[in-house]
C-alpha cells in the first residue's frame, strides 16, 4: 500500500491533470494516498515498531534496501501524512462515493497517532494536541445501539469516520 501511495503522490504532482475531466477529483487522490500511507505506517508501528520509512517511489536497488527507521520516525510519518491529507481531502464526498477518505478520516488517524506517540514516548503535549484535534471532527457521534456499527444496512452511520 505504501509503494502504491508513493506512486500516486508522485504522479499527481508530476502530471498536469488540469485538462482532464474530473481534475479536481484527481487532485484529491493525493490526499487519499497520503491518508492510506499514514494509516499503513500507523498499523506497521503498532505491529513492528520500527520499519523502513519510504516516502518516494522506489526506483533503485538501494531504495529497495532501506534500513529500518526508529519507531518514533514511523509515527512521525503517520502524523505528517495525516496532517497533509487533512489539507487536501474534502469534508465529505457525494453519497455515491461513501467510504472514501475525508478530512474526518484523516483527523481521526491524526488523533490516534498522536495518542499512541504520547503514550509510547510519554509526551503529554501529544495528548493535549490529540484532544484539540478530536474537537475538530465534525458530524460524528456514538450510535445509541452499539451493534448498529456492525449492521451492513447502517454501514455509514454517524459513528463511521
Amino acid at each position: 500500500m505504501i509503494a502504491k501511495a508513493n506512486v500516486i503522490i508522485e504522479k499527481v504532482n508530476e502530471v498536469d491533470f488540469s485538462e482532464y475531466e474530473g481534475a479536481d477529483e484527481i487532485a484529491m487522490t493525493e490526499g487519499e494516498a497520503l491518508f492510506l500511507r499514514g494509516y499503513a505506517y500507523f498499523v506497521l508501528f503498532n505491529v513492528y515498531g520500527g520499519v523502513p520509512v519510504i516516502t518516494a517511489r522506489i526506483t533503485t536497488e538501494e531504495g529497495a534496501n532501506t534500513p529500518k527507521s526508529e519507531p518514533s520516525l514511523v509515527l512521525d510519518q503517520a502524523i505528517a501524512d495525516a496532517e497533509d491529507a487533512i489539507s487536501i481531502l474534502p469534508e465529505s464526498w457525494d453519497p455515491t462515493f461513501a467510504g472514501r477518505a475525508t478530512k474526518n478520516s484523516a483527523r481521526a488517524l491524526l488523533v490516534k497517532a498522536l495518542t499512541f506517540r504520547g503514550n509510547y514516548f510519554g509526551n503529554t503535549s501529544d495528548f493535549t494536541r490529540a484532544v484539540t484535534e478530536f474537537g475538530t471532527i465534525s458530524g460524528s457521534g456514538l450510535q445509541p445501539r452499539f451493534l448498529d456499527n456492525f449492521d451492513a444496512n447502517l454501514e455509514h452511520n454517524s459513528e463511521a469516520l
